[in-house]
């Protein structure tokens, strides 16, 4: 609704819309916890690899490829209705997992998006493995 140059000048002088994004300080102070614990405490890193592993021996024992590079594990579906209606289905279990669609991701390769943490337990982890068999989401026998 502007020229080029008066949009340009709003946007770099514009108070409200330049400090909007700067991050809040409460943030960077959880942020700043965050690296201190990361540093000086090793078991919650260690917990996650733990999950990792087991979630990628989980998966693979459903049949589903997975290997244990992070902790963010996208099962692919292929097509955005079942990757809808399983993530549906993962809810009624317990269970929040987003499926991820075009134009997030190429056609034909729509998934589900698990992510790990540290806060996890091995009971999360085993319940989604087995809530993942109960919706058929395997490919194994």
């Amino acid at each position: 609704a502007t020229s080029r140059a008066v949009a340009d000048l709003l946007v770099s002088r514009a108070r409200p819309f330049v400090y909007s994004t700067a991050l809040p300080p409460a943030l960077c102070a959880g942020a700043e916890c965050a690296v201190d614990l990361v540093e000086h405490d090793p078991a919650p890193r260690e917990r996650l690899w733990g999950h990792i592993h087991r979630f990628t021996a989980g998966l693979r024992a459903l049949g589903l490829p997975a290997e244990p590079r992070s902790a963010i594990f996208p099962v692919i579906l292929g097509e955005p209705a079942r990757a809808l209606d399983a993530a549906r289905r993962l809810r009624e279990a317990g269970l929040l997992v987003k499926a991820i669609r075009p134009p997030t991701v190429p056609d034909g390769t729509s998934r589900l998006r698990f992510c790990l943490s540290a806060a996890h337990t091995t009971g999360h982890i085993d319940l989604a493995l087995e809530a993942l068999r109960r919706v058929g989401v395997s490919r194994g026998p």
